[in-house]
């Protein structure tokens, strides 16, 4: 890596530290969020710590897991709707960020089932010993993340 990449990654880091709603061990934070980085992308941790913030926001901090917890037990990949303490759902300006939040959520789910590469959306790999009703099952999971990926999409234009 250059240095200049590592810089940008570094900032990058930084920026998720800084979203996330506590801010305490911060070394140990960063070496967490590196590791969520590197399995999930900049982009899907950053959206998903600010989601979660604001999830948060007028919350007792000292139930708050430390930034750390958080990313190193992948609860970014929680349903949205428990990271308020009150088990509440991400409530009044953010229903468009709750609704993609929702979308992203069954999007993995269905990837899971139909045992999709994320990397090659358009590849399914079908396993040997499928009969034909399990196969139209899988093509209609199929239809219905591209479904997703499409509303996904309209959502976050």
């Amino acid at each position: 890596m250059k240095l200049g990449q590592v810089d940008r990654l570094f900032h990058q880091l930084e920026l998720i530290y800084e979203a996330y709603p506590r801010k305490v061990g911060r070394p140990n934070a960063l070496r967490a969020i590196y590791k969520a980085v590197t399995k999930y992308g900049v982009d899907r941790i950053l959206d998903r710590t600010k989601a979660y913030a604001l999830a948060r926001a007028g919350e007792e901090p000292g139930f708050t897991p430390y930034p750390a917890v958080w990313f190193n037990q992948e609860r970014f990949e929680d349903d949205p709707s428990t990271w308020k303490s009150n088990g509440g759902a991400v409530r009044g300006g953010n229903s468009e960020l709750s609704h993609r939040l929702q979308i992203e959520t069954e999007q993995k789910n269905l990837r899971v089932l139909v045992n999709e590469s994320p990397a090659n959306p358009e590849s399914v790999f079908y396993q040997p010993g499928i009969d034909g009703e399990e196969v139209e099952k899988l093509k209609k999971m199929r239809r219905r993340m591209t479904e997703i990926t499409r509303e996904l999409a309209r959502v976050k234009s």
